[in-house]
């Protein structure tokens, strides 16, 4: 399973990297309430790049599994939900989340602002 999170997706649209290809892929309702908010509250840029997320997700829906991590704070749920899975490769940007989650987890990044690999 392919776990994304919310700055890893607006990446992903921000340099028109289609996320939706990735097999397995499970997106947390709490990073859609996260898209949400910015979509009511960011700067246009980063409205727009949520909008558009949220358009893809929702448009992809079949091929995308909504996960809940039972908490509002998703870097923490993110942690929990992970840490007993095996077959987890999560998405993100966040530096001090990738130290804390290192060597429980493989790690997606975005390569040249287009392709994917695992690390």
């Amino acid at each position: 399973m392919i776990i994304l999170d919310t700055n890893f997706i607006l990446a992903c649209v921000e340099n028109k990297a289609d996320f939706t290809q990735l097999e397995e892929l499970a997106i947390p309702r709490e990073v859609i309430d996260e898209l949400e908010k910015i979509c009511e509250g960011g700067d246009l840029q980063s409205r727009q790049n949520a909008e558009l997320a949220l358009k893809i997700i929702s448009t992809n829906k079949e091929s995308i599994k909504a996960i809940n991590l039972g908490d509002d704070f998703v870097d923490r749920g993110i942690e929990g939900y992970i840490k007993d899975k095996k077959d987890v490769i999560f998405g993100t940007l966040d530096k001090g989340l990738m130290r804390r989650l290192k060597g429980k987890v493989q790690f997606l990044s975005l390569e040249n602002r287009k392709k994917f690999r695992i690390i």
